[in-house]
Formats: structure tokens, C-alpha cells, sequence
């Protein structure tokens, strides 16, 4: 009988070493698993984010080029404006130093 008690409770040691064994096991393959699905997540998020502002540059950009040209024909609006303006003074000068000249 003192026997079979050694014999059971060696049964009982290689049981629960074999079931922390599995469980080792097991949690070494689940921790893997998360590791490989956080990695994969984080690849996505950069990804993502690198895509993300890839698009609000390419948007910032479009933005600058758009005022720019905005501001461009502004600027030649202006010095046509301008240049107009010139000429109706050079008339203007003309005729004053014409009539001057002329005596009127």
C-alpha cells in the first residue's frame, strides 16, 4: 500500500509537470501569436498614418500651388493695372508740354 502512495503521488508529480509543461508551452505560443498580431497592427498603423499625411501634404501642396497662382494673376492684373495707368499719364504729360510748347 506504501507503494502504490509512492507510486501515485510520483504519477501526480510527472502530471503536474507535464500539465505546467503544456501550460509553458502554451503561453510561450499565445505570447508569440500577440506579438506577431501587434507587430502586423502597428505596420498597419504606420502605414496608415504615412499614407494619411502623405495626402494632407499632397493636399497642402495643391492648396499653396492654387494661391500662388491666384496671387500670380493677381499681381499681373495689378501691373497691367499699372501700366495703363502710366500710359494715360504719359498722354496727359504729352499734351500739357505739347500745349505749353504750342502756347495755349
Amino acid at each position: 500500500m506504501a507503494m502504490e502512495s509512492i507510486n501515485l503521488i510520483k504519477e501526480a508529480e510527472l502530471k503536474a509537470e507535464n500539465t505546467e509543461k503544456n501550460a509553458r508551452d502554451t503561453a510561450s505560443l499565445i505570447i508569440e501569436k500577440a506579438k506577431r498580431e501587434s507587430e502586423g497592427i502597428i505596420e498597419s498603423k504606420i502605414k496608415e498614418a504615412l499614407t494619411k499625411s502623405n495626402l494632407r501634404i499632397n493636399f497642402a501642396k495643391n492648396e499653396a500651388k492654387e494661391h500662388m497662382k491666384k496671387i500670380s494673376n493677381e499681381t499681373a492684373n495689378e501691373i497691367l493695372a499699372l501700366k495703363a495707368s502710366v500710359k494715360e499719364k504719359e498722354l496727359f504729360v504729352r499734351d500739357l508740354i505739347i500745349k505749353e510748347i504750342v502756347g495755349e
